[in-house]
């Protein structure tokens, strides 16, 4: 708060405001950016793309894995394939040397012939395990190459869905950058607003704050070889200046309840000051006596008075009240500790707390205890206190 001592109210209370509403664009922009936010985790739990994304990802592993097991069935027929190669020419190699083998039978000997004979039977028995491994492997390779078919066919309709889902995988991507940003924008927001509710608070701090303070009224009249001080008693409203803790008697609503004390004062002592407007000291002048038993119904008040304001007061002391006159009117400060008000509705206005005469010797001489308000405020006047001071 130290650093806005020296403010001025005035200035203090419009940097305030400036910054009360700045405070509530920034508190507008963040219920917009939450809403935004909002929008767009609808958006994405409405149009089930979590859901999409899902089946996207599992889509994904699956053609990973179908790719690799396409490139392994390939792989494989084209084993089968160069071991079909390999047979058909081993077979093509077991039958030439059968036929040359029955060609040669005529021009050798019986015992040659009948070796002969057993090679090519053995070589015979070899051709038929041949062909029978041949015949094998070629079914296998159209069974792997039916496989090869369908898996390509299946990886074909997967790329396509995935092809036609990845705009859905796309925006869902956008929403969630979108989501990041909005809340990164209510995060630097909530920063934001969390500081200037801070700095804030503390201008509020800084503000004078509404007291009850006790002031003294009083005149001194001298009587022949004495004198006599008549004094009224009253709290009024009042801010406090910070560098000296003492009223700013300037202030426009302690001014107006000084003066209203003060009529009040002189209508106690005078009985009555006619009907002049509370506020202006130019127009209530010199007070003048009416009647030393009588009432007043000043125009501010919500009812006229059912108490006598001087009663059982000597003459002698009435004739000096007579002659009191508003300049001659001091104001004094109560040593009691202000009040600060808690309830402006309540608390506020002009209270006639008791009224003494004492003589030079500082002895009291009368006393009557009033102990009632001589003044409430208007709402407008509450309300504009209220404004001015951020109650």
């Amino acid at each position: 708060m130290a650093e806005y001592a020296g403010w001025a109210v005035e200035d203090l209370l419009a940097e305030i405001k400036r910054e009360e509403e700045e405070l509530e664009s920034k508190r507008t922009d963040l219920r917009a950016a939450e809403e935004r936010r909002a929008e767009l985790e609808k958006a994405i739990i409405t149009e089930r793309l979590p859901q999409i994304e899902e089946r996207t990802r599992t889509r994904a592993a699956l053609i990973t894995a179908l790719t690799e097991f396409l490139a392994e069935q390939e792989a494989q027929v084209h084993r089968y394939q160069d071991r079909l190669k390999e047979r058909q020419a081993e077979i093509d190699r077991v039958t030439t040397r059968i036929r040359e083998l029955e060609a040669s039978l005529p021009r050798v000997s019986p015992v040659e012939r009948f070796i002969r004979r057993g090679v090519i039977a053995s070589l015979r028995r070899s051709l038929s395990s041949l062909r029978g491994w041949l015949t094998r492997d070629t079914n296998r390779i159209r069974t792997l190459q039916r496989e090869v078919r369908s898996n390509r066919s299946r990886l074909a309709a997967f790329s396509g869905w995935q092809t036609r889902e990845w705009r859905l995988v796309s925006r869902l991507r956008e929403l969630e950058d979108a989501i990041r940003e909005a809340s990164r924008t209510i995060s630097e927001l909530q920063t934001q607003i969390a500081e200037e509710e801070e700095e804030l608070k503390r201008k509020y701090e800084a503000l004078p704050k509404l007291f009850r303070v006790k002031i003294r009224l009083y005149a001194v009249k001298e009587r022949r070889n004495y004198y006599l001080t008549f004094q009224g008693f009253f709290d009024v409203d009042a801010i406090l200046d910070p560098s000296t803790g003492l009223p700013v008697w300037d202030w426009w609503l302690t001014k107006q309840e000084i003066q209203i004390a003060k009529y009040h004062f002189h209508g106690y002592w005078k009985g009555g000051v006619g009907k002049p407007k509370p506020f202006d000291v130019e127009e209530i002048g010199q007070a003048y006596l009416t009647d030393y038993m009588g009432t007043s119904t000043p125009e501010h008040l919500e009812k006229p008075t059912e108490f006598k304001y001087t009663k059982d007061v000597p003459e002698e002391y009435k004739r000096l009240a007579a002659t009191i006159t508003l300049r001659e009117t001091i104001i004094g400060l109560s040593n009691i500790k202000p009040r600060q008000v808690k309830d402006p509705d309540t608390e506020m206005g002009v209270f006639f707390e008791y009224a003494m005469i004492i003589d030079e010797n500082g002895y009291i001489k009368w006393m009557e205890r009033r102990d009632r308000w001589a003044w409430k405020p208007s709402k407008e006047i509450i309300d504009r206190v209220k404004k001015e001071l951020g109650l």
